[in-house]
């Protein structure tokens, strides 16, 4: 049974932080060893107060953006939301500054 393909290590929250987003933990995934859970919802650095009240609810964790994954499940998400990224994976890394470096129209003159 796949459950998921990218996993988020999240450490636990110590003290109110505004810096970091927050990950409201979700409903446990039984039948894995260790603890795993599904994600309810995901808040972008909240205020002082709001990050208070996180710590005290106790199911808000800081987002530590280090996550585990799969390298074909990786390319296979790059690929379908930034594929300009993926199109550089095999070039070399002179290939790479230069392409990412060329002129491009400014989006605010569109």
């Amino acid at each position: 049974m796949k459950l998921f393909n990218i996993v988020n290590n999240v450490p636990l929250s110590i003290r109110p932080e505004t810096a970091y987003g927050y990950i409201k933990k979700g409903g446990r995934i039984d039948g894995l060893a260790g603890s795993f859970y599904k994600v309810d919802r995901f808040v972008e650095k909240p205020d002082v107060e709001t990050a208070i009240r996180y710590i005290k609810e106790g199911d808000y964790y800081w987002n530590s953006g280090m996550f585990a994954f799969r390298t074909d499940t990786i390319v296979t998400e790059m690929k379908k939301y930034a594929p300009e990224i993926t199109e550089m994976l095999g070039k070399s890394f002179e290939e790479m500054i230069v392409q990412s470096y060329r002129p491009r129209r400014m989006l605010s003159a569109l």
